[in-house]
């Protein structure tokens, strides 16, 4: 919720009648931002929901949502006059050809909001979400590590995802 009580909602999920009724206690829907093309499955819902609210994408989002009306692409030309950008400040992680992620820096609070681009996956965490062996989840992680090395020609995540933010 920003200062003038009004809401930006970051990477929104399916809308149902309990959570709708949950974000309007909190406040009116003012923007709407879809942070990578992983979390823009519920704009149109969330657009129909509140036809008021302006649209915000990550760069390649709205691409895939031709038919609704974008108020901006953060990171292109109208990133300068975003309306909230004086208490939220959007920064673009450049992840790999198929994601780029807007993370979000509250100002005030100097907290970082982020959807993707911080994951914490242990082999415990990747046994317990459905593999049936220790052996697997550590075959998973491996695979991962794998992957990162192909695309960015080292394992663990690029140092440019990397960001140091301050309060200025």
């Amino acid at each position: 919720r920003l200062a003038d009580r009004k809401l930006l909602i970051y990477a929104p999920i399916e809308l149902d009648a309990d959570l709708r009724a949950a974000v309007d206690e909190l406040g009116a829907v003012a923007y709407i931002m879809a942070p990578s093309r992983l979390h823009d499955g519920h704009i149109a819902q969330w657009k129909d929901s509140y036809p008021e609210a302006s649209l915000y994408a990550a760069p390649g989002v709205h691409e895939r949502h031709r038919g609704i009306h974008w108020a901006g692409t953060i990171g292109g030309p109208s990133h300068s006059q975003l309306p909230f950008g004086q208490e939220v400040l959007p920064v673009v992680a450049k992840g790999n050809t198929f994601v780029q992620e807007v993370l979000l820096y509250h100002k005030a609070s100097k907290t970082c909001i982020v959807a993707d681009i911080v994951e914490n996956m242990t082999e415990e965490w990747v046994v317990e979400s459905g593999t049936s062996s220790t052996c697997f989840g550590r075959w998973v992680l491996s695979f991962i590590d794998f992957c990162f090395h192909e695309l960015v020609g080292r394992s663990g995540p690029s140092p440019d995802w990397q960001l140091h933010l301050t309060g200025d």
